[in-house]
């Protein structure tokens, strides 16, 4: 299905998705950019857009991962991989373990949802896969939507209360 993000808001479309526990992916784009959503069986596997860093990029920034390892990973071309690829190939090696992946992932997930609820228009498309053909393999990450978003909805309400509280005298 597909359509209008000015006429389906974002948490409703991903409330649809979780509710019905679809498998597939969730394509938002706009004249901001574009995003995606990896949904399995109505839990987020993963999202990402080019505004929101990539999975190395957070596991750095959280002291998890030094910025050498995440270099030598770049060197080989392996940092390229998609995140949930990099993710257990970090766990894999043992260079972080998977609770500091998967809060990267969360993080990375709240920060997509979080842009594509702050574009004013745009569209989106949910095309459907079969569990198996879902990113993310067996051992995927799975976030659950509702939380993710409950999560964007109470940041956009700080931070609106916060924009209102500086312009109060």
């Amino acid at each position: 299905f597909s359509g209008q993000l000015s006429v389906f808001a974002l948490p409703d479309v991903v409330e649809f998705v979780r509710t019905a526990r679809r498998t597939g992916l969730l394509v938002c784009s706009s004249a901001r950019g574009m995003a995606a959503v990896h949904f399995r069986r109505g839990r987020i596997t993963g999202a990402a857009s080019a505004a929101t860093p990539r999975l190395g990029e957070l596991l750095v920034g959280a002291r998890k991962l030094s910025s050498v390892a995440l270099r030598a990973l770049t060197s080989t071309g392996r940092a390229d991989a998609p995140d949930h690829v990099l993710g257990e190939e970090l766990v894999r090696e043992g260079l972080v373990d998977a609770a500091a992946v998967e809060e990267a992932l969360r993080r990375q997930a709240e920060a997509t949802l979080l842009e594509i609820v702050s574009w004013p228009d745009g569209e989106f498309a949910f095309n459907r896969e079969a569990d198996d053909e879902a990113a993310g393999g067996p051992n995927a990450v799975e976030l659950d939507a509702q939380e993710l978003l409950l999560n964007v909805v109470r940041q956009l309400d700080e931070g609106g209360r916060g924009r209102a509280a500086a312009v109060q005298p």
